[in-house]
């Protein structure tokens, strides 16, 4: 296992400008998201007659959703944001 570590590390020094390292922190967190995508994918596999979120039990969940992150952007990040970050959020929130 040390020696596979040293050898993922040594390629990623190579490739650092273009590959970022990520933090301790961070790499806990990819590894949370990834099994939680995992899980995700064995319960749609598993149990296909499970309510999930979509249309037919949370009606208008899109728009829902944009209304209230509008909200907390006018609210929040107006203030805070750059330009670019701004210019982002609202073209996702279509603004």
């Amino acid at each position: 296992m040390k020696e596979l570590h040293e050898l993922v590390m040594s390629f990623r020094s190579e490739a650092s400008e273009w590959w970022k390292t990520p933090s301790p922190q961070d790499c806990l967190r990819y590894a949370f998201t990834e099994a939680g995508e995992a899980m995700d994918a064995h319960l749609r596999n598993t149990r296909p007659g499970d309510a999930r979120n979509n249309e037919r039990f949370v009606p208008n969940l899109e728009s829902r959703i944009k209304s209230r992150l509008g909200r907390i952007y006018h609210k929040h990040i107006e203030n805070h944001a750059d330009d670019d970050q701004k210019a982002r959020i609202l073209a996702i929130l279509g603004q």
